[in-house]
């Protein structure tokens, strides 16, 4: 009987690579306080997000730099497309969708979005800022 090495290594050590791997990884959904995303931190990096990117520059470009850390460059155009490029990743963004990947040495952060906060209540209270008088209980 012969025993074939690189295929009993691949049988052990493929598996448990997969184990490790998948244990060093942490997922979150989330919709409270941000936009709708999927996010994993650990040793793959990314996310899946949906929402109104806060960008009020027309055209935005860097190299060597960007909103990650580990971005090689990156590439703006208002709220219409977002590219960035890791040393082991890349993020893109088109129109309110945005999808990232990395690993290693790139961590996609998620852009900045636009707030919505809910309107004040329409209530026919003092409108100048002053507070409302005090009124004597059985007045």
């Amino acid at each position: 009987m012969r025993l074939d090495l690189p295929r009993v290594l691949a049988r052990l050590v493929l598996p448990g690579l997969v184990l490790a791997c998948s244990a060093c990884t942490l997922v979150r959904v989330d919709s409270h306080g941000a936009p709708p995303s999927i996010q994993s931190h650990g040793l793959i990096d990314g996310h899946v997000a949906v929402g109104i990117p806060a960008e009020d520059q027309l055209l935005r470009a860097s190299l060597f730099d960007g909103r990650s850390p580990g971005a090689v460059g990156e590439l703006v155009i208002w709220k219409l497309l977002r590219v960035e490029v890791g040393l082991a990743g890349a993020a893109i963004g088109i129109g309110p969708f945005d999808l990232a990947l990395g690993v290693l040495a790139y961590e996609p952060r998620l852009p900045d979005y636009v707030e919505h906060e809910p309107e004040p209540a329409d209530d026919d209270g003092p409108s100048d800022g002053e507070p409302e008088p005090y009124a004597e209980p059985g007045s």
